[in-house]
């Protein structure tokens, strides 16, 4: 992968990758199976016909175009968000501050230029998430994914999306709180 397609995504350790994309190899074990099964099919009659030909073949293709979308699907997830917008650094560790109140993250990383914070179970339906921030010159990259440091999850039931958006907010409230001040 070239580097300018790397930078728009976050960047995880093997193990991380390895449990974000988990779902894929997963869902490649029954086409496993249903090889097996037609090989057993053909070799002899010690398999009872259980499934036509056509139907394990069917199977199988369900499986592979179900694992192949999960894939891209799970790479997508790793894109930042960009917005265009530009803040001082006090207004971005305003909004990380309050966001970070509001939604119990945890901040794991900070430079001037990054954040990379985490939400951790909470009784909750999901099982926390690994927020990424990027601060450019005149945007904000932002990305969020379930937590590929525990139980496996492909699901955040909305709270990738709020994530974003609470931090997002936060931030225009801090840039309009600072242009209402008279000068």
């Amino acid at each position: 992968m070239n580097k300018k397609k790397a930078a728009d995504r976050i960047l995880l350790t093997k193990q991380q990758l390895f449990w974000h994309f988990s779902v894929v190899p997963f869902l490649l074990i029954p086409p496993v199976f249903i090889v097996i099964d037609t090989i057993r099919m053909y070799l002899g009659d010690s398999y009872k016909l259980v499934r036509t030909k056509e139907e394990l073949l069917w199977s199988a293709v369900i499986f592979i175009g179900t694992a192949l979308i999960s894939f891209f699907i799970q790479r997508a997830r790793l894109r930042f968000k960009v917005f265009n917008i530009e803040c001082t650094d006090e207004q971005f560790d305003n909004a990380l501050e309050k966001t970070s109140e509001d939604l119990k993250w945890r901040i794991l990383t900070k430079r001037k230029t990054y954040v990379r914070a985490g939400r951790y179970w909470n009784c909750s339906s999901s099982w926390g998430e690994l927020i990424t921030i990027k601060r450019k010159k005149d945007k904000i990259l932002i990305n969020s994914i379930c937590d590929p440091d525990t139980i496996p999850s492909v699901i955040s039931y909305g709270w990738n999306r709020h994530n974003i958006k609470i931090f997002m907010n936060n931030l225009k409230k801090q840039r309009e709180t600072v242009s209402d001040i008279p000068q």
